[in-house]
């Protein structure tokens, strides 16, 4: 737990400061003062602060965020003594509109640069990952797969004309369930069939009630239990039960929690040759699970090495792909009957990072969160930068300053609104925890 927690605060730490070093450097180039740079949040009192220059930086106990305090802006501070005199030169309140624009823009910049910049490191010290595409298998038991579009054993070809050859099977899963309805292609019984995906075929790939895995049951070791007795070696691809074909390893896990106690027909390949023997299912351990004693073989992963100029443009199309998923993904939000409680805070975060100390893990969920970060940020919502950038947008377009009066109300507006998304977003995490 500690080292998760450290991963966690380590990565928040970053891109916080990162983020609104943005701001402050950008306010900066333009000779506007900074009064506050601090890291996370600090009502009543700091944990840390010292002046220099015109600036204090600190640091906040409230792990919420950060933020920095431009002279002359109204922001989530809600701070409008200074609006009670005349401009000054250094406030932002008198700088040009495209000035304030990329003083706003400054930290999601940043974020996205950041996660560029980090891509090509990794790709130039580790190397690329690659996992290449494995037959699709679709399992359900709430769903009829009779009316489904996608079948077990499928193989995507293409999706709206997109070739999936060079995609490994995470990539195709995007590919399907974000941007609407979809025209595929597929390999089935060695021919190829056109399919049509809808936003309710997607819907039942997202709420789980049907569930594709590209991950076929190879045996990769065997342990005392029922699987040894009944004669399986690593490298066995186990391929039916009861004469009844089998594909993912997902299928046949439910098959054996569903019938412990019984004696089955497990159909298997090995060295190209088909094979049966008996399996006896053993009754549930105190887990509450049905143990054959195998553990299932994963697919192989394998690395492109790069210099680090090499990295350059793989680490643009990773970035630029990270972006276009993680705005499909908060689309489906809208979409879903349930996309509210869909909504996950600190622990969701949190969960993401390991119990083992992984730098290159480590640096790739920095990377993806830091993308995270600057979409999120882009919303038009009062208080977030995207707010910021709204409300100057309008200002530019009717050509006069919104009164100060009114953007204080619409901040907020804006940080009721925050609040009550982040009380949300913590709920549904620790719901789901007691589910």
């Amino acid at each position: 737990m500690l080292i998760v927690l450290g991963q966690f605060f380590l990565c928040l730490s970053i891109l916080i400061v990162l983020h609104e070093a943005g701001h402050f450097f950008a306010a900066r180039a333009f000779n506007t003062r900074v009064e506050k740079f601090y890291l996370f949040f600090n009502p009543w009192f700091s944990l840390f602060k010292k002046k220099i220059g015109d600036t204090t930086y600190g640091i906040g106990w409230l792990p919420l965020g950060g933020y920095v305090k431009i002279s002359g802006m109204i922001d989530e501070s809600m701070d409008q003594e200074q609006l009670n005199k005349p401009a000054e030169s250094w406030e932002f309140r008198s700088k040009p509109k495209w000035q304030k624009l990329i003083i706003m823009l400054g930290g999601v910049v940043v974020n996205f640069v950041l996660a560029f910049v980090i891509y090509v490191f990794m790709f130039g010290y580790w190397g690329e990952k690659q996992q290449e595409q494995n037959p699709l298998v679709v399992y359900s038991e709430v769903v009829n797969l009779e009316e489904y579009p996608l079948k077990s054993g499928d193989e995507i070809l293409s999706i709206n004309n997109k070739n999936t050859q060079n995609m490994c099977w995470r990539d195709v899963k995007m590919e399907l369930i974000l941007w609407g309805d979809k025209d595929l292609v597929v390999l089935r019984n060695g021919a190829k069939k056109d399919v049509y995906f809808t936003q309710k075929d997607i819907n039942s790939i997202i709420n789980r009630s049907l569930v594709i895995d590209d991950i076929p049951f190879v045996v990769d070791s065997v342990l005392a239990g029922s699987a040894k007795q009944a004669g399986l070696k690593k490298g066995d691809v186990l391929n039916s039960v009861n004469g009844e074909v089998f594909y993912g390893r997902q299928e046949f896990v439910s098959f054996f929690q569903k019938n412990e106690g019984r004696d089955v027909f497990l159909g298997f390949t090995r060295d190209g040759k088909n094979k049966r023997t008996k399996l006896s299912l053993p009754a549930k351990n105190p887990s509450g699970n049905v143990v054959i004693g195998v553990s299932v073989k994963l697919p192989e992963e394998k690395r492109i090495n790069h210099s680090y100029l090499s990295a350059v443009p793989s680490a643009l199309n990773k970035t630029k792909k990270e972006i276009v998923n993680y705005i499909g993904q908060f689309g489906l939000l809208f979409k879903m009957e349930d996309g509210a409680k869909q909504l996950g805070g600190f622990i969701t975060i949190g969960s993401l990072f390991g119990p083992v100390w992984d730098w290159e893990r480590f640096w790739g969920l920095t990377a993806f969160i830091s993308i995270m970060l600057a979409i999120v940020n882009l919303l038009p919502i009062p208080a977030l930068d995207g707010g910021h950038v709204l409300i100057l947008l309008i200002e530019m377009v009717i050509g006069k300053d919104i009164n100060p009066k009114i953007l204080g109300y619409i901040q907020v507006v804006g940080m009721v609104l925050l609040l009550g998304l982040f009380i949300l977003a913590n709920v549904n995490d620790v719901i789901r925890l007691f589910q």
